[in-house]
């Protein structure tokens, strides 16, 4: 009975050892096993059948090999590359619908919203900017967002920053969100032609690669991208949403805000600013209305057409005014649609 005992811790620790955790190609956080221990994978291989992609993604998948050089695979539950990007079926929509000057969210309203964190160089955590999730793994904010301090994590599915369960309602008509995600940076990658000098802010974006990946739920979906030619004309009100200042004197928001601003002709913000170029929306310029400081890289949404309440990102909050919602002096912000090549070109599994 003894002998029987160890054998089976020692058989224990091997198990332990040879089970580490891994990240599949697309991003699933699983266990690395040897290949007979896989069954997806070991099933493919008996079969008489070969499949190119499934090749690709086999080799791919390959996390180590055991004392005897054979190999390990992460074994996950996919067999083929997801794509990398959602596609329009599978973005943008929101269960419930019912800044400054804005007002609280629902608990699952705009669940792209992210908050990214910052580490300064004397180790302090602050919560800095926003972004949008696009897709498991990677998150859409301002280059200006990842300055002098690192980023260094991101929250998914935030609502009330002061809260450690985010509810609203009371008794039978009480309803709680699900516990945030907090997901360290693996990578920022701004755009190589980002510029910030004494004329402005230029190619104002960035991806954040998420070091692994998110899980979808309802309080936690990616945002479309745009569609090539896909903008809102001058006069629609979109929205902006975040966490940022709430009033002049109170430097951000402990519940995530929405609030509506006009699409206004880029000319009024080359008045107010200088330099613009048809990169940028120039958006809002109504009395105590603005996204402000804390809402930097957050998204500028828009309603895609049809009227089925799907959103797409139309830009990314970049700069304004100090003083936020100052009337006529609308903010300026990067527009996506300008950008598709590079984020598609740039993002990985």
């Amino acid at each position: 009975m003894w002998f029987a005992v160890v054998i089976l811790f020692v058989m224990n620790i091997y198990t332990a050892i040879g089970q580490r955790s891994c990240t599949t190609p697309n991003g699933e956080l699983a266990l690395c096993v040897s290949l007979q221990s896989c069954n997806i994978f070991y099933d493919y291989i008996l079969a008489p059948n070969r499949n190119a992609e499934i090749d690709s993604y086999l080799v791919a998948s390959k996390c180590g090999v055991d004392s005897k050089g054979y190999p390990l695979v992460c074994c996950g539950s996919d067999t083929k590359f997801q794509p990398t990007l959602p596609d329009r079926t599978k973005c943008g929509y929101q269960e419930d619908f019912k800044v400054l000057g804005g007002e609280d969210t629902d608990l699952s309203e705009f669940p792209w919203l992210t908050l990214l964190q910052q580490t300064t160089t004397f180790g302090v955590k602050k919560w800095a900017c926003g972004g949008s999730l696009i897709s498991t793994r990677y998150v859409l904010t301002a280059a200006h967002c990842s300055g002098t301090n690192k980023l260094t994590l991101a929250r998914l599915g935030e609502w009330n920053l002061d809260t450690t369960e985010d509810c609203i309602g009371s008794g039978p008509y009480k309803a709680c969100s699900e516990p945030p995600q907090d997901i360290a940076v693996e990578q920022v990658i701004p755009h190589p032609e980002y510029v910030r000098n004494r004329q402005g802010v230029f190619n104002d974006i960035s991806l954040v690669r998420l070091a692994r990946a998110a899980v979808f739920n309802q309080f936690v979906q990616p945002i479309c991208l745009p569609l090539p030619q896909e903008r809102s004309p001058i006069g629609t009100r979109v929205f902006v949403a975040g966490w940022g200042a709430v009033s002049v004197r109170q430097s951000y928001s402990s519940v995530k805000q929405k609030l509506k601003v006009p699409i206004v002709e880029l000319q009024i913000c080359a008045n107010v600013f200088g330099k613009v170029n048809d990169k940028m929306v120039c958006a809002g310029g109504e009395k105590g209305k603005d996204s402000c400081k804390g809402d930097s890289g957050g998204p500028l949404i828009a309603t895609i057409s049809g009227g089925n309440q799907q959103f797409y990102i139309e830009g990314i909050v970049s700069y304004g005014l100090t003083a936020c919602g100052t009337e006529g002096s609308p903010a300026i912000y990067t527009r996506v649609t300008d950008f598709l090549d590079w984020i598609r070109q740039t993002v990985k599994p």
